[in-house]
């Protein structure tokens, strides 16, 4: 059998996850946002319902798909010296600061986390509910504060998917064709699935059962 962290396995993970981050309603500065000295990201007001419900020893995957490539990532969530960090089982060392009760990490954003490669869970999905929206700005710092992209984030209805309660999340990109829709789990408040141009993002395993296809 062979190696499944051979490095050649190892990069295609790390590149597809890359572009699918980078597809995502044209994320293309995504990668950028670790080095908040180059970015300046301005949210608007979010009031969120609950705390994270996330726990230790919680185990996701997820399949990533765009054009002809599709890659099965695996995360963990481990409880370490007080701090619940999330693992990406294809990809050494890629832990994760804590996470808060809020959702955050050290970075404090509501957008994403530090971690560009924890994709299931950002914590603006704890504010979600009927009649929420969220924006927000981001803007480059590198000679002088130039603004790059808006994002508007709005609930969109509810469904169900193969058995779990979600809310329909669509995003989109000002100055853009760019949409992507999400469907957030009630409960768990993760990701469940998501479609925009080009790529595909659908959990398939979780903490929960989960129903067939079209059941």
């Amino acid at each position: 059998m062979a190696d499944r962290f051979s490095s050649k396995n190892i990069a295609l993970i790390t590149i597809a996850i890359l572009l699918v981050i980078m597809l995502i309603s044209s994320f293309r500065i995504w990668p950028m946002i670790k080095q908040e000295k180059l970015l300046i990201i301005k949210e608007g007001v979010l009031e969120k319902i609950s705390s994270h419900q996330l726990s230790t020893g919680e185990s996701y995957a997820y399949n990533y798909s765009s054009e002809n490539e599709s890659v099965t990532v695996h995360y963990g969530l481990v409880q370490r010296s007080g701090c619940l960090e999330f693992t990406v089982s294809e990809i050494k060392n890629n832990g994760t600061s804590c996470i808060k009760a809020d959702g955050t990490d050290s970075g404090g954003s509501n957008l994403t986390l530090n971690n560009q490669f924890i994709y299931f869970f950002r914590p603006w999905m704890l504010a979600v509910k009927p009649g929420w929206n969220w924006n927000v700005d981001i803007y480059t710092n590198i000679t002088t504060v130039s603004k790059l992209s808006s994002f508007k984030f709005y609930f969109a209805g509810e469904t169900s998917y193969r058995g779990r309660e979600a809310f329909i999340v669509k995003q989109t990109e000002d100055n853009s064709n760019n949409e992507a829709t999400m469907l957030i789990d009630k409960e768990k408040r993760i990701l469940l699935k998501e479609e925009g141009n080009g790529y595909q993002v659908e959990i398939i395993y979780g903490p929960f059962l989960l129903a067939q296809q079209g059941e």
